[in-house]
């Protein structure tokens, strides 16, 4: 019950307008993450990092986003095969998009739209952990940002997430802290 309470306060977090965003280190965000995965697990998880880009955010939205699609990628493994996540990025008009390949069980058509509805679970809750809010989350950042986030097949076997996101302004970088300079 209380992870179903700190999960709703941090849904309800953004469903705010105003929180602040900067320019922010996708990468360095991303292996902040790990790091924190790494300490949770007890070991560090397979996960590739590709290059990617600094973005127009609020640093704790995009770690939140991060630690959910990496996290559902190393959850939703397939029975015998150790879970493998890949981080990149591309560009689609003029917004940077995140991807989050795993290997995992990956999502039937059918359901893609349905995983980010809050509470939807695919699965019953003693197979895979969690609380049906993550991707609730991950959907709402990508709608407050006026980007959106889906979900496809992954050339990995298992699910490719997306998160479109505004790019950081021409010319701006990210200090060490992960604000604008």
């Amino acid at each position: 019950m209380r992870t179903l309470i700190d999960d709703l306060l941090q849904y309800s977090q953004f469903l705010r307008t105003d929180v602040p965003r900067g320019v922010v280190d996708v990468e360095r965000v991303a292996r902040a993450v790990l790091a924190d995965l790494e300490r949770d697990e007890g070991g560090p998880p397979d996960v590739e990092l590709q290059p990617l880009p600094a973005v127009w955010s609020g640093e704790g939205s995009l770690a939140v986003v991060l630690s959910n699609l990496i996290g559902n990628g190393l959850t939703f493994a397939r029975e015998g095969v150790p879970p493998r996540v890949v981080v990149s990025c591309t560009r689609d008009g003029g917004l940077v998009v995140l991807q989050v390949d795993d290997n995992g069980i990956g999502i039937e058509p059918e359901y893609r739209e349905r995983v980010f509805r809050m509470f939807q679970r695919l699965h019953v809750r003693e197979a895979y952990p969690g609380t049906g809010i993550g991707l609730a989350i991950v959907q709402q950042v990508a709608e407050s940002h006026g980007g959106r986030a889906w979900v496809e097949a992954s050339p990995l076997g298992g699910c490719r997430f997306c998160v479109s996101l505004p790019p950081a302004p021409a010319g701006s970088s990210p200090d060490k802290r992960g604000a604008s300079t």
